[in-house]
């Protein structure tokens, strides 16, 4: 063999041990870890996929092949919770839609049996889905030979972003498109982290999912999701020290108003069933959204709140948290919290960009506004 084959093949190796990736040239064998650091060994890169939920991970990381390798998926986290992003996504990937159910395993409806029947060689799940397996469900897991890959997007941590990212890529031999991704959105996410300092003045903010509507005060969060995300944006939070810190739950009315938001941010969907929400996303208008929105500022005593009086209430889509498009809705608050320091942030137009670059669909409809 000759030395410049040898350079070649030592330096292919060396490329490889740089993305933390291991492979078995005789086998085919590909070994890497997980957003939980688990070591996950697939005898080659899978060819059968079920996921549970990050869909859009999924897709970006895949490109141009979609769902195509996927016989699996828990419907219910995707056509029940993000109906508006699932029915734009059956356009662009039509295959989505004669992939089997398999349920959720953190909600008790997962389909052992379908699933096993459909043979993938791996799962790809969020910490918070893994959490719901237990031992007995492990071995039959194990005894099928089907891998868990463990994703962690919903810490809001830029290192199990990372991490996430890059697992689903070896998994399905996409590594390259995998480090493209890592590298735009660690890219995006110091637009506001490069310049937001711990001496930043942090105005209140209050933050609730508008699933319920107007008539009902729903979730919110602290130290965690878009409590972690309000955070980055440069905002404090008035839920923490109310809400336990890595929990969500109701605000009482009186609670929120005696902390007086400066600012507040209702976020939307387009949830199946849910009449009064905020209905945001895909094929939203603003107008509608604008609708929907109004008659928050109509509970009893929000009058009287300063975001109200200073017409600082904004629309924020909730399926931009737990994914890799939070970026956008981080720079977004954090433009709207500090708009002198990040006035030339355009995260509209950043998070087209990551819809032109990785994304099978167009950015459209209504992801971000203020009331009117």
């Amino acid at each position: 063999m000759s030395c410049n084959v040898l350079h070649v093949r030592a330096a292919f190796f060396s490329i490889l041990l740089a993305l933390g990736l291991s492979v078995n040239v005789s086998s085919g064998a590909v070994t890497f870890k997980d957003a939980l650091d688990r070591t996950v060994v697939l005898e080659k890169k899978a060819q059968r996929v079920a996921i549970v939920y990050n869909y859009v991970e999924y897709a970006a990381v895949a490109g141009e092949e979609c769902f195509q390798r996927v016989v699996g998926i828990g419907k219910k986290a995707w056509f029940g919770w993000r109906k508006g992003i699932w029915d734009e996504y059956a356009k662009a990937c039509p295959e989505i839609a004669q992939i089997e159910d398999i349920g959720l395993l953190r909600f008790g409806d997962f389909y052992l049996e379908k699933f096993l029947l459909l043979n993938p060689d791996i799962l790809i799940l969020p910490k918070w889905q893994f959490d719901a397996v237990d031992a007995g469900l492990m071995e039959k897991f194990k005894e099928a030979k089907v891998n868990l890959v463990v994703t962690d997007y919903a810490n809001q941590a830029l290192e199990t972003h990372i991490k996430s990212t890059l697992a689903i890529g070896r998994a399905i031999g996409k590594n390259r498109r995998a480090k493209k991704i890592v590298d735009f959105y660690r890219s995006q996410l110091n637009l506001v982290t490069g310049r937001a300092g711990g001496a930043l003045a942090r105005p209140r903010v209050y933050i609730e999912k508008g699933q319920a509507g107007a008539g009902k005060v729903d979730d919110t969060w602290s130290k965690v999701v878009w409590g972690d995300m309000l955070e980055t944006a440069g905002g404090k939070n008035i839920a923490d020290g109310i809400i336990p810190a890595g929990k969500h739950g109701q605000m009482e009315m009186e609670q929120i108003l005696k902390s007086n938001p400066q600012y507040v941010f209702i976020t939307g969907s387009n949830w199946v069933n849910s009449n009064d929400a905020l209905i945001m996303g895909y094929g939203i208008d603003r107008e509608l959204a604008n609708m929907r929105l109004k008659p928050f500022i109509s509970r009893l005593g929000w009058k009287e709140l300063d975001a109200v009086e200073n017409n600082q209430v904004y629309g924020i889509h909730h399926g931009l948290a737990r994914t890799l498009m939070d970026f956008s809705a981080i720079q977004y608050m954090a433009k709207q919290l500090h708009g002198d320091l990040f006035r030339d942030i355009d995260p509209v137009r950043n998070l087209e960009e990551f819809h032109e670059k990785f994304l099978p669909v167009p950015l459209a409809g209504t992801w971000f506004f203020r009331l009117q």
